[in-house]
C-alpha cells in the first residue's frame, strides 16, 4: 500500500497531463454530485472555487496566460456540463416515476 501512495506522485510530476486529467475527474464527480443534491446558488459557489483552483495550479506549475485561461474553462466546462446532465436525469427520473403512478 505505502508503495501506491509514494507512487501517484511520481507519476503525476512526470506527467502533468495526469494531474490535469486527475482534477477533471474529481472536478466532473463534484458536478455529478452538486448535481444530485444542490441547487444553482451552490453551484456558482463551487464554480468559482474551480476556477480558483485551477489559476493556482497552473500559476504553481509555472502555465502560460493560454494554458491558464484553458486550464479554467476545462474546469469550469466540466462542473457545469456535470451538474446540467445530472440534474436533468434526476429530473426525467422524478418525472418518469410521478408518470408510472
Amino acid at each position: 500500500m505505502a508503495s501506491v501512495i509514494t507512487f501517484l506522485p511520481r507519476i503525476v510530476w512526470l506527467m502533468p497531463e495526469a494531474q490535469v486529467l486527475t482534477s477533471l475527474v474529481i472536478v466532473g464527480v463534484a458536478g455529478i454530485l452538486a448535481g444530485l443534491f444542490l441547487r444553482v446558488p451552490a453551484i456558482l459557489a463551487a464554480t468559482m472555487v474551480a476556477i480558483a483552483f485551477a489559476i493556482v495550479t497552473s500559476i504553481y506549475g509555472n502555465a502560460t496566460l493560454f494554458e491558464t485561461l484553458l486550464s479554467v474553462a476545462l474546469h469550469a466546462g466540466v462542473l457545469q456540463a456535470a451538474y446540467l446532465a445530472t440534474s436533468v436525469a434526476a429530473s426525467l427520473w422524478v418525472r418518469s416515476k410521478a408518470r408510472d403512478r
